[in-house]
């Protein structure tokens, strides 16, 4: 009877071993898939904080740079911290290249406004020219009809000839540059031009015939 019973319990004794062993490896096998589920979304977390703590700091410089925001306004619009928008900028020079920036465009702005007034002061002498030469040329034509005996002036007549000859030479020269305070004509190589020759105008005077010079 002894020997029956010694033999029973170390049967319900090894079941029970057997038991606790399986609820064990069942334990480790569910905890198992937590933790590497822990893991992952540790993980994502850590790539998370990491991509929003590395802004791109070169679409800030841009706006920093090329605008007049302050650093206050330029780190609202990213949506960092007005400091570390101020630090980064103070580390690369960032008010440095808007300074330089603002005196090249500055500078380009205002070759293009000098440049347009090169062409307008052209075009501007270019029709004066014109003008003046087409008022010589009427000038000359009076002057010559005269001398051919086809027209007679009177004294109002030289008045506005020689009125029309100073404006003609005078826009001429200021169309070419020259200095209008000389009274010298001068060549393309600037020596001076012989003095024109002296012309005599016939002006009546009620009927009585008189010789003007001009």
């Amino acid at each position: 009877m002894a020997s029956k019973a010694s033999g029973q319990g170390s049967s319900r004794g090894s079941g029970s071993a057997k038991k606790k062993a399986t609820k064990k490896k069942t334990t480790t096998k569910k905890a198992a898939p937590r933790k590497q589920a822990g893991a992952a979304k540790k993980k994502a977390a850590t790539a998370a904080a990491a991509t929003k703590t590395a802004p791109d700091w070169d679409a800030v410089r841009l706006v920093y740079v090329n605008t007049a925001l302050s650093y206050a306004k330029v780190a609202e619009q990213f949506d960092l911290s007005e400091s570390a928008v101020e630090k980064r900028g103070e580390r690369d020079g960032w008010a440095e290249q808007r300074r330089n920036l603002s005196e090249e465009v500055g500078q380009k702005a205002q070759e293009a406004i000098t440049e347009q007034r090169v062409k307008d002061l052209e075009e501007f002498n270019a029709n004066d020219l014109r003008v003046a030469k087409a008022l010589r040329a009427q000038v000359a034509g009076a002057i010559q009809a005269v001398q051919d005996g086809k027209r007679k002036l009177s004294a109002q007549d030289v008045r506005a000839l020689a009125g029309a000859a100073e404006v003609a030479q005078r826009m001429g020269r200021l169309a070419l540059g020259a200095n209008t305070d000389s009274h010298t004509h001068t060549g393309k190589d600037g020596t001076p031009l012989p003095a024109p020759q002296q012309v005599t105008f016939y002006i009546p005077d009620n009927g009585r015939g008189d010789n003007e010079g001009a």
